[in-house]
């Protein structure tokens, strides 16, 4: 991607594949697996203009051909039809009669659209005539229904995406008047809103009539650019297996001794590590914002926890059931943020000192918090992204983790605009959103009928598939807030709350870059007691009951195999400090009942944590075809590359990955590494779901494997993207004799052929970006067997 100023666009150097996340529990009527395509110009669009302007050109089903109907999720019944009793421009024009609100809450709006081909970057016009009438009268002009014409800019056909720039309201009656927009493209698609918003129940039936639509604006000189193609699953490539399994408690389930799982080794080379037994948290934790109800946190063995009162973290920390927890600090800075929003740069770094002064009294407190809730208007965003990221490097500097944003729920309300984060995001440790249920129907999962749970608790999932659909990062998403909309005492039983928060726990663990939720609240005064679980029946036992029996540190039953030096989640200064982390070593298994000449499939499941500096920690998987188990250094066993690097594995996400290999005999060994130069930070890797079978169907010949299968550069206007890397490896059988060319003067390959009889080769992208202009450029590096 080459950006400049507000210029965005997406790029791609296409080697293969991503995914979807999961769905299930979705409530009836709606779905939840939030996926995000970027719009883009439909076949036969028109371009800079719009078809059909005064529906002269006939109807479809009562709406102008050329032109969609569109309306709310609250509006009964909407009629779309031809009218010809009045118009501005011909004989016809577009009627829509609309009935009275349901629901008093939200403002709805019924109308057409059309999606336009444009020039990014360029300034459009659009204006439309409208004449509206009610059953019963207004005491003011636009009392309860109102016109209005939008553009969005990015192309979206949600009538209520937050991106649509509206016109200035129209509220006369009974006669035509017409409405004025102008914004900017930022896709190559635009959608034309013409609409009408009926704001309360009452005041009868309405109608709207819609004519003489006029845009103006560049008109496009080339084809537009093809739809986003859906990535597919990138477990795709997986051999299916067959026969038995031939790991040994690859779940880790049986019995432990000494930090170790029964039919496992330990291993070390170089320093001093641990090896454990991972702990039964789970994501459903609360935040803590008064004195007097850590012990409401404690017993919901939560994975996170937050606090403004940072002598929390120091308690949390002695409990045996929290050693593990990822502990929030928040400073309260929500009536500061005028001020340092003035100066974003230098207050980010204000604030990450000021964290730094408290940390050095309560080092268990693994992560701090930014800003709060912060606007996403163009002006106010540019600095909220100046300040987080200010924040969280500076973090960097000190050895500490940030979380960042920590957005309300719902929020931005124009979901384009979290593609201006990718830098703040590329450098977070975590990022922060507020996941409550919607307005009307207040809880985040159950009781689903009117708020899509896509917009509101689990809109993130709408963001994590942006990202991945691009190549960019996402680090772990951390709800620092949840629950009902509005205060739930007195209007849902504890019981509900339970339930719900155990629903929600469900996407939680679906989500593996979920780290897991803050509800709001465990300890809170004020108004803050309407939403507060203590005492409140058995919410906070029951959901440590459940967060034990489906925990996040375990993707195979209950318990993964942990092992790391230094404490990830220190309870002294020293700890903090010293962590002492250059350490190498792992686990290792002797596999036995293999058949010489058959291939097998090793798959697992491994997480990367760290405290401390930003992580240097690498990550191999070895298989020694031998068997032998008592050299860690031999050269009979074949490791896989930095799985950390080349996967680009972020932090505390469960991560797939797998390898096969061909036996030579009725034995192999499988050695799981870790390795580390530096003492600090602290790191732990934990493994589970390991597993080693046949493969059913081996391949005959050779056959290319790729890692990673996309590459998404990016850089400033005038620049060379950095270059990046990916392997290529013989996962079949023989010898592989590949060439490797591409199809753009800007990127370049090297070493461009190669061969593999299993190794793992490192092929360099390199980039000659700096000549080109702001804009999308996409790119396939082919990689051949000839």
């Amino acid at each position: 991607m080459i950006r400049q100023a507000k210029e965005w666009a997406f790029a791609c150097v296409i080697l293969a594949v991503a995914a979807a996340p999961l769905q299930a529990l979705c409530p009836p009527g709606f779905t939840c697996d939030c996926k995000v395509t970027t719009p883009s110009v439909p076949a036969g669009s028109a371009w800079g203009t719009v078809y059909n302007p005064s529906f002269e050109n006939g109807f479809t089903s009562g709406v102008g051909n050329n032109w969609t109907g569109t309306y709310g999720h609250f509006v009964s019944n909407p009629t779309f039809s031809d009218s010809t009793a009045r118009a501005t421009n011909g004989t016809h024009s577009q009627r829509i009669d609309i009935p009275e609100c349901a629901q008093y809450y939200t403002s709805q709006r019924v109308g057409i659209y059309q999606q336009i081909y444009v020039v990014p970057g360029q300034n459009y016009t659009v204006s439309a005539d409208v004449y509206m009438q009610l059953d019963q009268g207004e005491s003011y002009s636009g009392e309860n229904m109102i016109a209005n014409v939008g553009l969005d800019p990015y192309g979206d056909t949600n009538i209520h995406e937050g991106s649509v720039k509206w016109s200035s309201d129209q509220g006369d009656k009974n006669a035509w008047r017409t409405v004025t927009v102008s914004t900017t493209a930022v896709f190559e698609v635009m959608t034309v809103y013409v609409d009408a918003m009926r704001k309360w129940p009452g005041f009868g039936n309405g109608r709207i009539w819609v004519d003489n639509v006029v845009i103006s604006g560049p008109i496009p000189t080339n084809p537009p650019s093809p739809p986003e193609e859906e990535p597919p699953d990138p477990d795709a490539d997986v051999p299916e297996t067959t026969g038995s399994e031939l790991a040994g408690n690859g779940s880790f389930e049986g019995s432990w001794s000494n930090g170790l799982a029964s039919g496992w080794s330990s291993w070390s080379t170089a320093g001093t590590g641990y090896w454990k037994q991972s702990t039964r948290i789970g994501k459903v934790g609360a935040g803590k914002y008064d004195y007097g109800e850590a012990d409401t946190v404690v017993n919901m063995n939560p994975k996170t926890a937050l606090t403004m009162q940072m002598g929390d973290a120091d308690y949390w920390g002695s409990r045996p059931n929290m050693i593990d927890t990822v502990i929030v600090g928040r400073l309260y800075i929500d009536h500061l943020m005028g001020t340092y929003l003035t100066n974003p740069t230098y207050y980010g770094r204000v604030h990450a000192d000021n964290c730094w002064t408290e940390q050095q009294y309560h080092p268990r407190i693994d992560c701090w918090q930014g800003s709060n809730e912060p606007g996403w208007g163009d002006t106010e965003w540019t600095n909220v992204l100046a300040f987080e990221k200010a924040f969280a490097e500076r973090c960097h500097e000190l050895g500490m983790k940030a979380i960042t944003l920590n957005i309300s729920v719902g929020s931005p309300g124009n979901i384009w605009k979290m593609l201006e984060a990718d830098d703040l995001l590329a450098v977070s440790d975590y990022v922060g959103y507020h996941s409550y249920g919607g307005p009307n129907d207040q809880l985040m999962i159950n009781n689903a009928t009117y708020d899509p749970p896509c917009d509101y608790s689990l809109r993130w999932r709408k963001y994590v598939d942006m990202y991945r659909d691009r190549g960019w990062r996402m680090p772990p998403v951390i709800y620092t807030e949840g629950t009902t909309y509005h205060g739930w005492h007195g209007v849902f039983t504890a019981d509900q709350i339970r339930d719900d928060l155990i629903a929600f726990g469900a996407y939680m663990n679906e989500d593996t870059w979920c780290t897991g939720l803050t509800l709001f609240v465990a300890g809170g005064t004020g108004v803050w007691e309407n939403w507060n679980i203590r005492g409140a029946g058995d919410i906070a036992t029951a959901c440590g009951t459940w967060n034990a029996n489906n925990p996040s540190e375990a993707t195979a039953g209950l318990y993964s195999q942990q092992f790391g030096a230094g404490q990830v989640h220190p309870t002294t200064l020293s700890e903090m400090q010293n962590p002492n982390a250059a350490f190498t070593g792992g686990i290792k298994q002797q596999i036995t009942g293999l058949g010489a000449g058959n291939m097998y499939l090793l798959d697992l499941d491994f997480r990367h944590e760290f405290r401390g500096y930003q992580p240097q920690a690498s990550f191999y998987t070895g298989i020694d075809l031998t068997g032998q188990t008592s050299n860690p250094n031999a050269g009979t066993i074949a490791w896989s590359p930095d799985i950390i690097s080349t996967e680009e594995a972020v932090h505390e996400i469960w991560e797939r990955t797998w390898r096969t290999f061909t036996a030579t005999g009725s034995t192999a060994s499988i050695w799981i590494k870790a390795a580390q130069t530096v003492s600090n930070p602290a790191y732990r890797i934990s493994i589970d779901r390991v597993s080693v079978k046949q493969v059913a169907s081996p391949p005959t010949a050779p056959a290319i494997s790729l890692s990673p299968t996309t590459l998404s550069p990016s850089c400033a206007q005038g620049n060379n993207a950095t270059s990046q890397t990916f392997t290529v490896t013989n996962s079949g059988i023989g010898t592989l004799s590949y060439t490797i060319s591409d199809n753009q003067t800007w990127l370049s390959c090297s070493p461009t052929s190669g061969t593999s009889t299993g190794e793992t080769d490192t092929i360099t992208v390199s980039y000659s970006t700096s000549g080109l202009s702001a804009g999308t450029y996409n790119a396939t590096i082919t990689v051949s067997d000839p």
